[in-house]
């Protein structure tokens, strides 16, 4: 039996997964699905550098890094055997390593603003819970309307 072939870049049932573009074209990889799954193209990054310079520098490299990777293993790959390509094999290595450090900032800035959103989110529990009777009846009295808002 025949199955409809479907355009598009497929689906779990024509066995075209998530994933599976990836190496068909270059640039296609993981930082392509990334960008896609991020939202519409630069409208993320613009948003971000508004919002958060940092982070939008750390992204901005992280993006540049990994699109130098890439072109860097295409050349080393399309190079004859020879000095070129250790040279582009070099290369690659230190650009890898520059990206690995530039992803770990990133991760590191996530971290540290995860700390201190959790550290405030315990110090508002720790206070609702010394206040408890103070919500307790506050809720009470909303719900009963008996609320005074000072108006």
């Amino acid at each position: 039996m025949m199955r409809q072939q479907r355009s598009g870049m497929g689906s779990m049932r024509d066995g075209m997964g998530p994933g599976a573009m990836q190496g068909m074209m270059p640039g296609m990889g993981r930082g392509m699905d990334a960008m896609m799954m991020r939202g519409p193209g630069m409208g993320r990054m613009d948003s971000l550098r508004e919002t958060d310079p940092e982070m939008f520098e750390l992204e901005q490299t992280d993006q540049r890094l990994d699109r130098e990777s890439r072109e860097l293993a295409e050349h080393y790959r399309r190079a004859p055997e020879g000095p070129a390509r250790d040279e582009f094999r070099d290369k690659l290595k230190k650009t890898v390593a520059q990206h690995y450090k530039a992803r770990q900032s990133r991760r590191e800035l996530e971290v540290k603003r995860l700390e201190a959103q959790l550290e405030r989110l315990r110090g508002a529990l720790e206070k609702r819970s010394k206040d408890a009777d103070a919500v307790i009846d506050r809720r009470i009295s909303q719900l009963l309307g008996e609320e005074d808002f000072g108006f």
